[in-house]
């Protein structure tokens, strides 16, 4: 647990960058008014298309601010040598990740809330919680060696949301249907299984790869 802390604390450091927050605090305040202004009932038929839009499209720079400590310890043979190491690049990323996610959600859950009708919020918590974990994805398989094909998985998975929410053929136009206990366990159930396979899949790569990889520069994707 020690070493999982000083992991975390280091992760932070290295992605700390004014600009990249400055940027991130500043589009998701953008997030926020644009869930006040373009604000559709849920009868509308563009209903689940604006919180797919917004709620997907609001992760962009929060993710490409917290990859930005993965070029800093990937290309530092100080951070592969560090002594909390395994953290470093194994739960230290989600961990960075959940907890910037979760402060923005619950300013998000907040602002929807008091913006939208009450039966919407259980489809804002749900699509919260399933952006939340594959932005979890993105940000601990970012640069990663042998990690790229279900990085840009995890990319599809999350930037797609405005093009499947506004297809004709989607099915859930206007909203899942869940009552709020509902969606707050569907969410609940989403984080605990999304997260723990996050894990498992980074100490897996960790066991088979981590030790060794070379520290080369590489290419960021996004």
């Amino acid at each position: 647990m020690k070493d999982f802390f000083k992991a975390y604390k280091l992760y932070f450091k290295a992605s700390f960058s004014p600009i990249l927050i400055g940027v991130s605090v500043l589009f998701n305040v953008f997030t926020c008014l644009a869930m006040i202004f373009r604000y559709a009932k849920i009868t509308d038929e563009g209903y689940m298309s604006m919180i797919g839009t917004i709620i997907g499209m609001s992760n962009l720079f929060l993710i490409i601010w917290l990859m930005g400590g993965k070029p800093i310890i990937v290309n530092n043979k100080f951070f592969l040598s560090a002594s909390c190491n395994k953290a470093l690049f194994t739960t230290a990323p989600i961990a960075a990740g959940l907890t910037v996610e979760m402060i923005y959600s619950t300013i998000l859950i907040t602002v929807s809330y008091f913006a939208l009708e009450r039966a919407a919020l259980p489809d804002v918590i749900i699509m919260l919680a399933f952006n939340m974990v594959f932005s979890s994805f993105i940000i601990s398989m970012a640069k990663m060696p042998k990690m790229f094909v279900p990085f840009i998985i995890s990319d599809i998975l999350l930037f797609s949301q405005p093009v499947i929410f506004s297809n004709e053929n989607f099915k859930w136009k206007n909203g899942f249907g869940f009552e709020l206990p509902q969606a707050v366990l569907i969410a609940a159930v989403m984080l605990i299984v999304g997260i723990g396979l996050n894990i498992i899949v980074m100490n897996l790569w960790w066991n088979k790869s981590g030790r060794s990889f070379k520290i080369e520069p590489q290419k960021m994707y996004l």
